[in-house]
C-alpha cells in the first residue's frame, strides 16, 4: 500500500459539520504519513465530495439565488455579496488538497491493488468535483495541478478546457466501469452498483454540457443518464448529531442558528402564492420551508423539522433522476424541440406526483398536484422549465448556476440584486488567498462579477 500524507480526516472534521463520522475507523494523524486501507481512503474521498457540495458553498449559493436569506453576522454580509478571497481557502482545499490530490493517490493505489471499481468510481467523483469547481471559479489549475515536482506553480487552465477534460474523464470512466453490482461496502453512494455509477457519470456530462450551452450534447448524453430514482446519488444521513447528520440541519440547529433563514426570499414567494389561500401553495413549500405565520414573509425559514427536507436524517441530493428529467426538458426546449421538452416536463410532474421529490413525500402526494399536460411552447416553455429547476434544486449549487445562466440568456428567473449598486447577482467565487499568495499564475482581475467563458 502506498504511503500517503492523509489529511482528509482532519480537514473533513473541521468542515463537514457532522459528515466526518459517516466512516468508522478513519483514525489517522494528519501530521504523519501513514498507511491507509484502500477502502477507507476511498470512503474519505466520497465524504470530501459530499462536504464540498453540501456545506457552506451550497448555503451561500442558495442565498445568492434568493432561495435563502443571510440574516445574521457574516451571513448578513453574504446576503449583500460581502465576501473576501480568504473566505475560500478551505473550499479550494476541498477541491485540490482533499479532492484531486487524494483522488490521484487513490487511483494509483487502486490500480496497484487491481481494484478497478474504486479506480473508476474515483475518476467519476474527480470529474464531479473538478467540473463543479470550474463552474464556480472559471479558470482553475487542472492539467498541471497536484504535481509540485514538475509544476510548482501550476498554470490555470481555461474554463472550457477544464470542462472538456472532465467530459473525457467521465466518458472514459463510464465505459470502463462496466455493469452490475460491485458489492462495495465502502461506497457510501451506491454500494458499488456499476450501472448507477455509469448513469451518474453520463448525467454529470449532460449537466456540464448544459453549463456550456451544448444543448445537443446534453440531449444525447442524458439518454444514457439516470433513468430512475434508484440511480440517484445522495449523501446518506442519519440521526447522530455531530456524526452523520444533515449539514443544513447541523448549521441551523447546532452551530449557527438564525444566521440563515428564508424571510422574504424569492423562492418562498413563488411557492406560496396567495398567503391567504393555502389551496394554491406548491407542495414543495412545506418540504423546503416552514413558518409560524404564513401571512408574514419575515417568519419563513428552511425546514429543519423532523418532517422537513433539511431534517437531521434527510439524505442530500447530489445528482438525481429529477435533475436528469429537467436537463432533458431544458435542452430540448432551448433547441426548439418543444414536444420532447413538454414530454420530459410531464414525466417530471408525474414522477413527483407519484413518488415525491428526492424521496421526500410531498403534501398531496398521489393527488395530481401538478399538470398532466404542458401546453407552453417557445420562450414560455423555457421559462417554465427554468422555474421548475429553480423550485426543485433548492439548496443545491446548480440553482445558482441556473441563475447565472439566466443573467446571460435573459430568460428564466431574473433576480433583483440585493446590493443595489450591482446590476446582477455574483457570477463566480473569488480565488482564495492561499492560491493568490503562493501561485503567481493566479489571475488577479477576477471579481465576483467577472464573467467567465461560459457567461460571455
Amino acid at each position: 500500500m502506498k504511503k500517503v500524507t492523509y489529511i482528509l480526516a482532519a480537514g473533513l472534521m473541521a468542515g463537514s459539520m457532522g459528515c466526518a463520522s459517516l466512516v468508522e475507523d478513519l483514525n489517522v494523524d494528519p501530521n504523519n504519513p501513514t498507511s491507509v486501507p484502500l477502502e477507507s481512503h476511498f470512503t474519505g474521498t466520497l465524504i470530501n465530495n459530499s462536504v464540498f457540495h453540501e456545506g457552506h458553498l451550497a448555503r451561500q449559493a442558495g442565498i445568492w439565488s434568493q432561495q435563502f436569506t443571510g440574516s445574521d453576522r457574516q451571513y448578513a454580509g453574504i446576503n449583500t455579496y460581502i465576501t473576501s478571497s480568504g473566505d475560500y481557502d478551505g473550499y479550494w482545499a476541498n477541491v485540490f488538497v482533499l479532492g484531486l490530490n487524494q483522488h490521484r493517490t487513490l487511483q494509483a493505489s487502486a490500480q496497484e491493488a487491481g481494484n478497478e471499481d474504486i479506480y473508476n468510481i474515483s475518476r467519476i467523483v474527480e470529474g464531479h468535483i473538478i467540473g463543479t469547481a470550474a463552474s464556480l471559479w472559471g479558470d482553475i489549475p487542472y492539467s498541471q495541478a497536484v504535481n509540485p515536482a514538475e509544476h510548482e506553480f501550476p498554470t490555470f487552465d481555461a474554463q472550457l478546457d477544464v470542462y472538456a477534460a472532465v467530459d473525457a474523464l467521465l466518458a472514459s470512466a463510464a465505459t470502463d466501469i462496466g455493469t452490475g453490482d460491485g458489492a462495495l461496502a465502502a461506497d457510501l453512494y451506491f454500494a458499488g452498483n456499476r450501472d448507477a455509477w455509469a448513469a451518474t457519470a453520463q448525467t454529470l456530462r449532460a449537466r456540464f454540457a448544459l453549463h456550456c450551452g451544448d444543448y445537443a450534447d446534453a440531449i444525447s448524453l442524458i439518454a444514457n443518464g439516470i433513468s430512475s430514482s434508484g440511480e440517484s446519488m445522495f449523501t446518506p444521513h442519519g440521526s447522530v448529531q455531530n456524526g452523520n447528520s444533515n449539514m443544513f440541519w447541523m448549521f441551523e440547529e447546532v452551530e449557527r442558528g438564525g444566521y440563515m433563514d428564508a424571510q422574504n426570499s424569492t423562492a418562498v414567494t413563488m411557492l406560496l402564492g396567495d398567503p391567504a389561500d393555502a389551496s394554491d401553495d406548491d407542495p414543495r413549500l412545506n418540504m423546503f420551508y416552514m413558518s409560524e405565520d404564513w401571512t408574514d414573509p419575515s417568519t419563513w425559514r428552511y425546514n429543519t423539522s423532523a418532517t422537513g427536507f433539511f431534517a437531521i436524517d434527510q439524505d442530500y441530493p447530489l445528482v438525481t433522476f429529477e435533475e436528469a428529467l429537467l436537463i432533458e426538458a431544458e435542452a430540448n426546449a432551448r433547441t426548439g424541440n418543444d414536444a420532447a421538452a413538454q414530454a420530459a416536463l410531464v414525466a417530471f410532474y408525474n414522477h413527483i406526483d407519484d413518488n415525491g421529490l428526492f424521496g421526500y413525500a410531498l403534501d398531496g402526494e398521489g393527488e395530481d398536484s401538478y399538470p398532466d399536460a404542458v401546453t407552453e411552447t417557445g420562450a414560455a416553455l423555457i421559462d417554465l422549465v427554468m422555474t421548475e429547476r429553480y423550485l426543485t434544486l433548492i439548496g443545491q449549487l446548480e440553482a445558482w448556476m441556473d441563475i447565472r445562466r439566466s443573467v446571460i440568456s435573459g430568460d428564466g428567473i431574473q433576480l433583483t440584486p440585493t446590493d443595489p449598486a450591482q446590476t446582477n447577482v455574483p457570477m463566480r467565487l473569488l480565488y482564495p488567498d492561499t492560491e493568490l499568495n503562493s501561485n503567481d499564475n493566479t489571475p488577479e482581475d477576477r471579481t465576483l462579477f467577472y464573467r467567465d467563458a461560459i457567461f460571455q
